[in-house]
């Protein structure tokens, strides 16, 4: 039987909304809520919130650090105190609550859904965005671009595993959805990076968002997973996402950022994540790309190959070997008096913005 084509999926049209900040009555009330949710999550009743959140590979340091917080009770609040248009009264469901401040503003917040049962929400709307809320470049406050990638990611509980386990690697940020594919003023924040890497959901809205900030400008990538919905998912069921994203990220990578990791290779450190074949071959995919002459062989693959016979002759090739940086280090992803603060990051002309990125959508 012939195979029958697929018909492309049908994306809905890019709606412009407005790109300001929600008003200060509205953040003031959103801070309120949000600093009772934090202290709720690691409370006895936010108990089911927190395990949701171990279970998707988020550490309790990652937790804490991003201020993710637990909505008991679904609960109606008066939209007059939130500076909203007066009418229904301004839903907040029971479930994990994610809020996004960036340079001291704060832009959103959202809830993943639960039930009644305590468990998350699989059918309806699993996010809620509180109304007044507006869209923002989720992690923005923590992109260096010194020369790595960035990876959006389509979710934020996406987008804070990348940037716990892959913070030595890329940058991650996120629009909170793959239906949200206005950048808006967050352009600015993507002009530094050589390439933007996209890991959205493998359904047909994931596939729809990809495709759209692909055809913003070449610069962006989307890159596949090996398996799994989506970049928790691969995690939570054994995908090494180092491994993975290494074969995309080693080819984008400046000079510097290269010999740096070159140089952390050949550190003492050991891990248990890593092979020795796995290091051999990572160190000479570097020194190709560097084009650095391998002393006694033709090419760096040759000596991968000698490498590769002798280690599987002596039944070592799956023992671990030094590699410190390309596991990551935390610090990476720390603020420091390196990192390109709040509105300043980074300060463009609009005809650059519309140059690199294309005329607003």
């Amino acid at each position: 039987m012939p195979a029958v084509a697929k018909a492309a999926p049908t994306c809905k049209p890019v709606v412009r909304p407005d790109d300001g900040p929600p008003s200060p009555a509205w953040q003031e009330a959103a801070r309120t809520l949000v600093e009772s949710a934090r202290k709720q999550l690691w409370a006895e009743a936010g108990q089911p919130g927190l395990a949701y959140l171990r279970t998707g590979g988020l550490t309790d340091e990652t937790i804490r650090h991003w201020g993710l917080g637990w909505n008991p009770t679904n609960t109606w609040l008066e939209p007059k105190h939130w500076g909203v248009d007066e009418g229904k009264k301004l839903w907040v469901p029971r479930g994990v609550l994610i809020s996004c401040e960036i340079g001291g503003t704060l832009w959103y917040v959202k809830v993943r859904r639960f039930d009644g049962d305590g468990r998350p929400a699989g059918e309806g709307n699993k996010y809620i965005q509180l109304k007044g809320s507006k869209t923002a470049l989720f992690g923005a406050d923590y992109l260096r671009a010194n020369g790595r990638p960035l990876l959006l990611c389509e979710g934020e509980r996406d987008c804070l595993l990348t940037w716990q386990e892959l913070g030595g690697l890329v940058d991650a940020a996120t629009l909170g959805g793959a239906g949200k594919r206005h950048l808006g003023r967050w352009r600015l924040w993507l002009l530094p990076y050589k390439q933007v890497l996209v890991v959205y959901d493998s359904d047909t809205a994931g596939r729809c968002g990809a495709a759209s900030l692909e055809e913003m400008n070449p610069r962006t990538v989307s890159i596949p997973l090996p398996h799994g919905s989506d970049l928790t998912d691969f995690h939570v069921n054994g995908g090494d996402l180092r491994t993975w994203l290494a074969c995309y990220v080693h080819r984008v990578k400046g000079k510097a950022s290269l010999k740096a990791e070159a140089a952390h290779l050949l550190r003492e450190n050991s891990t248990e994540h890593e092979t020795q074949l796995h290091w051999c071959k990572r160190y000479g995919a570097i020194m190709t790309e560097l084009g650095i002459t391998c002393t006694g062989h033709a090419s760096w693959a040759d000596w991968v190959a000698d490498v590769e016979a002798d280690l599987v002759s002596q039944g070592t090739a799956q023992e671990p070997m030094g590699r410190a940086a390309f596991k990551g280090e935390r610090g990476l992803c720390t603020v420091s008096n390196e990192w390109i603060e709040g509105d300043a990051c980074p300060t463009v002309s609009l005809e650059l913005v519309q140059t690199e990125f294309g005329a607003a959508q």
